[in-house]
């Protein structure tokens, strides 16, 4: 969940907000141009979501891209509520599979870890994996946020719930992939802009209605 700006570097799946536009994603809704830009350009990471849509709104960055609904955990109304509160476009949508891996710092075995640290919805969809290795749960902010807290902290009996781009990018171990409890866990993501993306000829295209009560 990545918000991108301009930039000649080749994008990457990076950020607190891990997010990528490509062709394997289970279903994408974007104009050929957004798809385009959101291939070649860079990516910045935003801390919350109220964080992403104003560097959009501002300028600073020319994409933004928010999750608004899991298979598993549902609809994330806070962020529905964001795109109530900020005037900005969606340009597009893409709805990928989450699997979640546990990062530790490098060298560590599985069975030094104590501690395991992720958004708390990360956590829900791992219990099973949790319990049967008996560690306690500390609730972080974001997914790829509590790989960059266990790397920064250099501890030996921390680890965190997150993707396997996030180990690449803070240079952790994988200690087991797929711990999630449902294999079937896929995040819908909105694509937002500060400009309108207009409809492509012979494309279907959605409409999306926000009403605040």
């Amino acid at each position: 969940r990545t918000v991108r700006r301009r930039s000649s570097s080749t994008s990457a799946e990076t950020g607190r907000f891990q997010f990528s536009v490509t062709t394997s994603s289970r279903c994408v809704h974007c104009s050929p141009p957004v798809r385009s830009l959101a291939r070649t350009r860079s990516s910045l990471a935003a801390v919350c979501g109220s964080q992403l849509l104003e560097a959009v709104r501002s300028g600073d960055v020319e994409l933004g891209c928010i999750p608004v609904e899991n298979s598993l955990a549902g609809t994330i109304h806070k962020n529905y509520d964001l795109l109530v509160s900020h005037d900005l476009h969606i340009v597009g949508e893409v709805t990928i599979p989450i699997s979640h891996c546990l990062l530790a710092n490098r060298g560590v075995k599985l069975e030094d870890v104590k501690v395991v640290l992720s958004h708390p919805v990360a956590l829900a969809q791992c219990e099973s994996f949790i319990k049967a290795q008996g560690l306690q749960k500390e609730v972080t902010y974001d997914t790829a946020g509590s790989a960059e807290m266990v790397m920064q902290s250099g501890a030996r009996d921390r680890a965190a719930i997150a993707g396997k781009t996030a180990a690449a990018r803070y240079n952790l171990d994988v200690l087991a992939s797929g711990v999630q409890d449902e294999s079937d866990n896929y995040t819908r993501f909105l694509i937002l802009s500060r400009r309108p993306a207009p409809p492509s000829p012979g494309r279907k295209s959605r409409t999306t209605f926000l009403i605040g009560l």
